[in-house]
């Protein structure tokens, strides 16, 4: 990345851009955004942490995979 520079105490300190700052700041409010949609569409908190919704997403690929065994029959053909 070619930042500008600036020199303080003899060294030369990267500086990040305006341009650089402002895409930082959509990376961070999309990943806000996503997080909210997903947590609303798994029936949680708006505010809850990826962690949680992994975990809540993880619980229920469990319960459904039980259900199928269970309900399913073991031969299609």
């Amino acid at each position: 990345m070619n930042m500008a520079h600036f020199r303080r105490y003899g060294r030369r300190m990267p500086l990040a851009s305006t341009l650089a700052i402002s895409h930082d700041l959509r990376v961070l409010w999309a990943d806000e955004k996503a997080r909210g949609f997903c947590a609303e569409a798994d029936g949680l908190p708006n505010m809850a942490s990826w962690g949680e919704i992994v975990v809540r997403r993880r619980e229920l690929a469990v319960a459904s995979e039980r259900f199928a065994a269970a309900v399913l029959p073991k031969d299609l053909n």
